[in-house]
């Protein structure tokens, strides 16, 4: 069974920033400024991301029903 996931623009922009961690073209400092985060948060965001959780991204009450 094929499954689908909706993200919105805020959901993307983190996840091309969150690449771009993992790729080393930006720095967490950086990637926390342009998305208005602590760098305590995305360093969370980073590593759920590293631990292949796509529904880091998404928002809390979406990624429950993804899962």
């Amino acid at each position: 069974m094929e499954r689908t996931m909706t993200m919105t623009e805020k959901e993307l922009s983190r996840l091309h920033v969150l690449r771009a961690i993992h790729e080393r073209r930006l720095t967490q400092a950086a990637a926390a400024r342009e998305l208005g985060l602590s760098t305590r948060h995305l360093r969370r965001l980073v590593r759920s991301y590293e631990g292949e959780r796509i529904s880091t991204t998404c928002e809390v009450s979406r990624a429950s029903s993804i899962s």
